[in-house]
């Protein structure tokens, strides 16, 4: 049940567009499975120290985790609003 209010207060943040002018941008992808996941845009901050401190508040991964649709595994990262985890471009 846990699982399911974080996801939904989760999807409520996705739902709301990342607001231009922010500096960090907080990504997010949730895993119900197996296979990989798509990161979204979360949130946008003016600083670093604050995309940080919203990510902390995310629930720590442990060893062993299985990730399912009931209890998805969510996992996210602070990056500059300048860079799109979606876009893959080869150096």
């Amino acid at each position: 049940m846990k699982n399911l209010m974080l996801t939904l207060v989760l999807m409520m943040f996705l739902a709301s567009p990342v607001t231009a002018g922010c500096a960090w941008v907080l990504w997010v992808v949730q895993f119900t499975g197996p296979g990989g996941g798509s990161y979204e845009p979360m949130e946008g901050f003016e600083n670093k120290a604050n995309c940080v401190s919203a990510l902390n508040k995310f629930p720590k991964l442990k060893v062993g985790m299985t990730a399912t649709p009931e209890a998805p595994i969510i996992m996210g990262k602070c990056l500059p609003e300048t860079v799109d985890p979606r876009s893959t471009k080869e150096k």
